[in-house]
């Protein structure tokens, strides 16, 4: 079943969604909008799941992202680290062999 998120898109439940920040998900001021944050936040409310994806460092884009609903790992140093949003611990990223 899909469901409408704001703004008049549809999402099915477990959709995933990963952003960059820097030129993507933030505006030139290197700040959400209320509607980013609003549209994300429904999103993840109504069953999706979103995480960002950034060369910034954990606690750089926790800073811009602390109002977005972050559950799923967050993808760091160009996804050399991976951090919980919730605990705040980190992992190195594992190579495929």
């Amino acid at each position: 079943m899909t469901t409408a998120i704001p703004g008049g898109g549809i999402a099915d439940p477990g959709t995933l969604l990963v952003s960059d920040l820097d030129g993507t998900l933030l505006r030139s001021d290197g700040t959400l909008g209320l509607r980013t944050i609003q549209v994300v936040n429904r999103f993840v409310e109504l069953g999706g799941q979103f995480t960002v994806a950034t060369a910034r460092s954990f606690t750089s884009a926790a800073a811009v992202t602390k109002e977005l609903m972050l559950t799923l790992p967050v993808i760091t140093y160009g996804g050399a680290i991976v951090v919980d949003p919730r605990s705040g611990q980190s992992r190195a990223a594992v190579k495929g062999q």
